[in-house]
């Protein structure tokens, strides 16, 4: 989604979801923060920006079998034949 511009960049990012595992299990585990914020193509997701950071999740992650096929349309158009 964030390459899509449709939520926007976030630190935790890059870093791999087994090792987020890790450091949350860890005694005194580290809490990853909330939900990424809207970027700039997020005007074309009404109904995003006034949502509280749990029913953005939920909003969010309803979103991921949009967003893996635009994506893949966006590949598949930038890919020579």
């Amino acid at each position: 989604m964030r390459r899509l511009g449709w939520v926007a960049a976030a630190p935790e990012a890059e870093v791999p979801i087994i090792e987020m595992l890790r450091q949350a299990l860890a005694p005194g585990g580290r809490i990853w923060p909330g939900p990424p914020g809207s970027g700039a193509g997020a005007s074309r997701l009404p109904g995003l920006c006034p949502l509280n950071p749990m029913d953005r999740v939920v909003f969010l992650r309803r979103l991921i079998p949009r967003a893996v096929t635009c994506f893949r349309e966006q590949v598949e158009l930038a890919s020579p034949r």
